[in-house]
């Protein structure tokens, strides 16, 4: 699911929509009888940046109105878990906004790696 989530974030995010149109990726999280636990998005650029979105209570309302613009650096982080918060997955990755959609920046491949 989280890594469901990432990809429906990073085909939604392009130049000139407003940043709380990324809160849909919340929508089939919750639908499948998940939650996210931390915000779904924020800014980056040498620290923690608007626009700051997520469930009630980690998001800034006035973050949703932001348009994005190209050059935009973005972490998508799904953290998806279970409603009670007892076991869940963290993932996420650093992208910049382009004309076109969301280059991640990353060298390491994405996904979920088995450990141990």
């Amino acid at each position: 699911m989280a890594e469901e989530a990432f990809e429906h974030a990073l085909g939604v995010l392009r130049p000139g929509i407003r940043a709380g149109e990324l809160l849909r990726v919340l929508e089939g999280i919750q639908r499948a009888g998940f939650t996210v636990y931390d915000d779904l998005v924020h800014g980056y650029g040498g620290g923690y940046l608007p626009p700051v979105l997520g469930p009630e209570g980690f998001e800034n309302p006035q973050d949703a109105e932001l348009i994005l613009r190209p050059g935009m650096a973005l972490v998508i982080q799904p953290n998806v878990v279970t409603p009670d918060a007892r076991a869940g997955v963290q993932t996420g990755e650093l992208v910049v906004l382009m004309e076109d959609g969301a280059e991640p920046v990353h060298g390491y491949p994405r996904g979920l790696r088995r450990v141990g």
